[in-house]
């Protein structure tokens, strides 16, 4: 196989590692069972335009462009 057909990383870009998901599943349910789903939002599309604009102001402080909308 030519070398730039070789990954740096063990693992390609769209998979993730075993134990990395294993705990990721083990925490969502650990906040699921402190929280409780039906606390776990935003659950509208004004909650989400507060959140992304948030986002996109802590982007802007941090030297993005404030009309790039990458958020």
């Amino acid at each position: 196989m030519p070398d730039d057909q070789l990954s740096r990383s063990p693992c390609r870009q769209d998979e993730i590692e075993g134990s990395v998901w294993t705990e990721a599943l083990a925490a969502a349910k650990r906040t699921e069972e402190e929280i409780g789903l039906d606390n776990l939002g935003p659950w509208d599309d004004f909650e989400w335009g507060m959140l992304n604009g948030k986002l996109s102001a802590l982007r802007w402080v941090l030297g993005e462009d404030w009309d790039e909308l990458y958020t």
